[in-house]
């Protein structure tokens, strides 16, 4: 698959399979990982998500939001999903992360989404956020905010409000 090694990383998977007709995009992307190569075009790159890392009321007020209406999978996918009527919100998560944004239906006609994967960014947002896969039954813990900067907690608290 020559192909793949000459345009993978510089070709969207897509495209690349218009020119190797036999196989499937998950099979090119199959094979290229394999051979060690990235896509600049996969949600991995297409989206500034470390920004979040950042100690800024923006960012602080966004991981909020995250923290009502977000999910971070075990293999590190965003996703936050909300109803139609706050697609222009998603929106601005959208824009503030650099994410090349989609909207996508959700369980019904009445939501939208908007999905990141990044193996490397989204660990350390779990981590600094004390973020549990299941967010739910297992919050982050309180020590971890108590020596943190109270505009930064009020904007985070600011965050979780709007998304709940």
């Amino acid at each position: 698959m020559k192909i793949v090694t000459d345009y993978y990383e510089s070709v969207r998977p897509k495209d690349l399979a218009k020119l190797i007709p036999d196989k499937s995009i998950e099979a090119i992307k199959l094979k290229a990982n394999a051979l060690g190569l990235n896509s600049p075009f996969s949600s991995e790159f297409l989206s500034n998500i470390g920004v979040l890392l950042n100690d800024t009321p923006e960012s602080y007020y966004w991981m909020g939001f995250i923290l009502a209406d977000g999910h971070i999978s075990e293999g590190n996918r965003l996703t936050v999903t909300l109803h139609k009527r706050d697609k222009n919100h998603l929106r601005k998560l959208a824009e503030y992360i650099q994410a090349e944004h989609k909207e996508r239906a959700g369980n019904s006609e009445t939501k939208v989404s908007l999905a990141i994967k990044n193996q490397k960014i989204l660990p350390l947002i779990k981590e600094k956020f004390d973020i549990n896969n299941q967010k739910t039954y297992n919050p982050p813990s309180n020590s971890l905010y108590a020596d943190a900067d109270i505009s930064l907690i009020t904007c985070l608290l600011c965050g979780f409000i709007d998304g709940d």
